[in-house]
């Protein structure tokens, strides 16, 4: 239109200029038109119209031999943009050329060859036309994988979403019969018996334990992904595990009127795994059979075996899986779009069977049929049979003996309670009731509370706003804070442990945790912290002037590193750090309230929790091997005292 208006009223120019002009002007109105009726298509082939015929109109009538026939290069670039169909493309491409070619060999617009060889001219074309070509199929990638991508964070959200909806529901579910019993206590306590406050306890703790399940499951199944997960492979005798599993799910199935038969033969057959887990794995798979099988179903557990092999599986007759579902069952968070799945489930359970069964060097494989059932195979690489490991009693310890010992230090303590929650602060003052306890809503609160009245021991959590119990901690250690601190946390990964634990003087304890031993933890600390105290009065020790910190970093890692000696001793420490016994003695003491064969024995204890925790060993042999004492009977005396628990493998 600005050409039109600029130029079709100067004199002497040719109708032919002014036709063209008008030609297009039309056409391009036309277009409009066309992509305003939807015609988009035909609006489409008609603007690549109008393109080639404004240059050839051009090119060969209006401005001949000024090199307008480049413009040829350019259009088969403008169809890349506008289609994706090979057909438009490829004969864009070809249509130039021959415009380009094919007129000047009649107008003789420019000399012979001025262009160079007509394969010169195809060369050229070419290129620009693959280059262009090339980069549009990788933008098509690109697009297709973004388009992938969004799909799939959309499906993860969807089902994350999903994940949570699913998980309120299967807690709140045990926690409405939490406070069910609860409520009951409370308003039948006086006319209930014995028996019936046992049945009461008895469901309460079943509930918690459903909680703890969910929980585990979720937690383990991220901490699979840390390239630091490993877990205690031993031969385990799958006739017996199977057997187990089945004896614990006959009432389950019984109840909801399912036929539950068991295949197994009755020779052992040894698989190298991590029994506890590959039990939780077994668990899932069964427990999704009694779920999605309807009543007056079947259910069938097998066992058999192949040269190389024990295989062992779940068969059922429940409503099956869809095709489109199979690949995908195993992702975690994935649920199929069943009626069942709307009534609740984690979606973690078969993610964490297959990542169990896949660590051990296993296979796991699903075939299904909508309304048919589902089978699911897996394959384990057999072992020969064992020796079956030795079991030793724990020594038995009286729980009440052991509160009453420390009963003397609870008068007149004062313990800070840092947690922004207020019912565990609640809990933990009716728990510490002999104690007196100030309370902090976070780590920000708590140091203005140290910094006008004297705490002879602080409790605190880790996650927290504002000021966080890591960083708490670390400002307490910067003021040269001596009072000794124990971290209430739910999480469980070994930097937090690491970060927190101060051997003799702090500690930690994970949720949720029993009562007994907090109280302990309490006691001895303070003991340590007591002893600590009275030695550094009586040697006239300033504690301002200890710089060891880091010394006694150094020395807890280097004792951590040689726990599986049953040898070490102080002698070996003072030989490792270039000092005497008598200047090694005093720095421990000073600093921990320890002696050095007290710190030894303290290190090899909290190593012991740290693998008990993180599933490393699974029987107590193993385990007192691991952090170097001889006898099991007096490891287990002194995890108790330490901790107030027995060292616990049922997970």
């Amino acid at each position: 239109m600005a050409s039109i208006i600029a130029e079709i009223f100067e004199p002497n120019k040719p109708p032919v200029y002014i036709f063209t002009h008008l030609a297009n002007f039309a056409g391009i109105s036309l277009v409009l038109y066309l992509q305003w009726i939807s015609r988009n298509k035909m609006a489409i082939a008609l603007f690549f119209f109008l393109v080639y015929f404004s240059n050839f109109m051009f090119s060969n009538f209006i401005i001949s031999g000024k090199m307008l026939e480049a413009g040829y290069l350019l259009a088969p670039a403008f169809v890349l943009l506008f289609t994706n169909n090979r057909f438009y493309i490829f004969s864009s491409f070809v249509l130039s050329l021959v415009l380009f070619i094919i007129p000047n060999i009649f107008f003789l617009h420019y000399p012979q060859n001025y262009f160079g060889p007509d394969r010169f001219i195809f060369m050229v074309f070419a290129i620009v036309f693959v280059l262009v070509y090339y980069f549009k199929q990788e933008n098509l990638k690109s697009e297709i994988a973004l388009e992938i991508e969004r799909k799939n964070i959309a499906d993860i959200n969807e089902q994350q979403s999903q994940f949570f909806i699913n998980v309120s529901h299967e807690v709140r579910t045990p926690l409405t019969l939490i406070k069910g019993q609860i409520n009951k206590l409370k308003k039948y306590n006086s006319e209930l018996n014995d028996a019936q406050i046992q049945s009461v306890v008895t469901q309460l703790n079943n509930q918690a334990d459903k909680i703890k399940k969910l929980v585990d499951d979720v937690i383990d199944l991220a901490k699979m992904q840390d390239t630091n997960f490993s877990m205690s492979l031993h031969p385990i005798n799958l006739t017996d595990l199977l057997k187990k599993i089945a004896t614990s799910f006959e009432p389950l199935f019984k109840q909801k009127q399912i036929t539950f038969k068991v295949n197994t033969s009755t020779s052992p057959k040894f698989v190298l795994g991590d029994k506890l887990y590959l039990e939780r794995a077994l668990n899932n798979i069964l427990l999704n059979a009694l779920k999605y099988t309807e009543k007056k179903g079947k259910v069938t557990l097998f066992l058999k075996e192949n040269q190389t092999s024990i295989i062992f599986g779940v068969e059922d007759d429940g409503i099956g899986i869809e095709k489109n579902d199979l690949e995908l069952i195993f992702n975690r968070f994935y649920q199929s779009n069943n009626s069942f799945n709307k009534s609740g489930g984690s979606g973690v359970g078969l993610a964490f069977s297959k990542e169990i069964i896949t660590k051990i060097g296993g296979t796991i494989r699903v075939s299904s049929k909508p309304s048919v059932g589902s089978t699911f195979v897996i394959h384990l690489p057999k072992v020969e049979k064992i020796k079956e490991r030795d079991r030793v009693k724990n020594s038995e310890i009286s729980k009440l003996e052991l509160l009453e010992r420390f009963s003397s230090t609870n008068k007149k303590v004062k313990i800070l309670l840092v947690d922004d929650a207020y019912d565990m602060r609640l809990y933990l003052k009716d728990l510490l009731c002999k104690y007196e306890c100030l309370e902090a809503g976070d780590g920000h609160e708590a140091l203005k509370i140290i910094k006008s009245q004297a705490v002879d021991f602080i409790i605190t959590d880790y996650m927290m706003p504002n000021m966080n119990g890591l960083e708490f901690i670390s400002k307490l250690k910067s003021l040269q804070h001596t009072a000794p601190i124990l971290m209430l946390t739910a999480r469980a990964d070994n930097q937090i442990k690491l970060s927190t634990l101060r051997l003799g003087i702090d500690d930690y304890l994970l949720k949720p945790f029993e009562e007994e031993e907090l109280i302990i933890r309490i006691n001895n600390a303070l003991i340590n912290n007591n002893k600590r105290t009275r030695y550094q009065l009586e040697e006239k020790i300033d504690p301002s002037q200890n710089d060891s910190n880091n010394w006694i970093d150094k020395l807890q890692a280097y004792i951590f590193e040689q726990s599986g000696k049953s040898k070490i001793n102080q002698t070996d420490l003072a030989e490792h750090f270039n000092l005497s016994s008598s200047s090694l003695f005093r720095k421990i003491k000073s600093e921990t309230g320890l002696s050095p064969n007290e710190l030894i024995t303290e290190v090899k204890l909290q190593k012991a929790k740290m693998l008990l925790e993180n599933r490393q060993v699974h029987s107590l042999k193993q385990l007192v091997l691991e952090v170097g004492f001889k006898h099991s009977s007096y490891f287990s005396k002194k995890y108790y005292e330490r901790f107030g628990s027995k060292p616990n493998f049922k997970f």
